[in-house]
């Protein structure tokens, strides 16, 4: 028999938010929610955007695919109020990173993205404002690098901790719930020293 609810369990959609560019055809208008800009260089390869693992081995580049630098924040859409993920390329950093400058912080700045040309890929216009936080409820700010860690296949620092960790010997039990957490063998690391 179902269970029936008025919405879903907290984190059911944690992974449920959309990267949105710059649409052609009219102009984006939203409120920014994280704090920091964030970006990295990329690669267009095989129909997807990939993060480029320079200095490290990338295939991307060695195979000759062009890196760009796409920065990447977490919007409401004012028109929708949909929690979402902004991408911007290098020429239009510098807007946003003098708006970050003046204000110490991006959260809360409305922007107005456009491409005046009309064209799917013509050059972005950003303008930015300050918005009146007494009239918007913001969300709280995405977990940007874990998102696009989600959509790109590449393990978070926490993923990394937890691997390092079961490398180490730690031994993994089901929650009452059914999801695995990590425990540690034996009492040890349980225990405080106080000297």
């Amino acid at each position: 028999m179902p269970i029936w609810t008025p919405s879903p369990d907290p984190g059911d959609a944690e992974h449920a938010h959309r990267i949105l560019r710059t649409p052609a055809d009219k102009p984006l208008k939203a409120i920014i929610t994280s704090p920091d800009p964030t970006g990295t260089y990329t690669h267009y390869a095989a129909g997807r955007t990939t993060p480029c693992e320079s200095p490290n081995h990338c295939e991307n580049c060695e195979e000759g695919h062009g890196r760009r630098w796409h920065g990447y924040l977490g919007i409401m859409l004012i028109s929708t109020l949909e929690h979402a993920i902004f991408e911007y390329t290098a020429p239009t950093a510098e807007v946003l990173a003098g708006y970050y400058r003046q204000h110490g912080t991006l959260r809360g700045c409305g922007i107005t993205a456009q491409r005046p040309s009309r064209k799917p890929n013509g050059r972005v216009h950003i303008a930015t404002q300050p918005v009146d936080l007494q009239k918007w409820l913001l969300p709280d700010p995405l977990d940007v690098h874990k998102l696009l860690s989600h959509i790109w296949g590449i393990p978070t620092t926490q993923t990394l901790l937890k691997r390092t960790n079961l490398l180490k010997g730690d031994a993994i039990v089901p929650k009452p719930n059914g999801a695995p957490k990590t425990k540690p063998p034996g009492r040890d690391r349980k225990r405080t020293q106080t000297n």
